[in-house]
């Protein structure tokens, strides 16, 4: 009975574990592919050049590994998407504004969860 017992508890923990790891990458894939649509959609709302500024400046970041300063812009732009996120309407110059906002917030998020530590 407790062999028994312990297969079933290390089968549930096997599971638990599976599931949390395909959870954190679905999460990671999520993050990659809103970079990909909101960099497509900034260079189509504004020009190459924001997209070649953001890349500099991320860039920099990363490789200075400033930490500090990823923390204090996701903290500024988080109140901004929450702010957006909450209308129901938005013309063409606030949506074009929270593909910037939200560009610049998942590189941000991708560089401080998994390149700077």
């Amino acid at each position: 009975m407790k062999k028994i017992l312990s297969i079933f508890t290390s089968t549930i923990i096997v599971l638990i574990s599976i599931t949390s790891n395909a959870e954190a990458v679905n999460t990671k894939d999520a993050i990659f592919k809103e970079i990909a649509l909101t960099t497509t959609q900034v260079e189509k709302d504004y020009s190459k050049k924001y997209n070649d500024v953001l890349d500099l400046y991320f860039n920099k970041i990363r490789y200075y590994k400033n930490k500090s300063q990823l923390d204090v812009l996701e903290k500024k732009l988080e109140p901004l998407l929450e702010k957006y996120n909450k209308r129901t309407y938005l013309n063409l110059k606030q949506k074009k504004e929270l593909n910037l906002i939200k560009n610049i917030y998942y590189r941000s998020k991708v560089l401080s969860l998994y390149y700077v530590k």
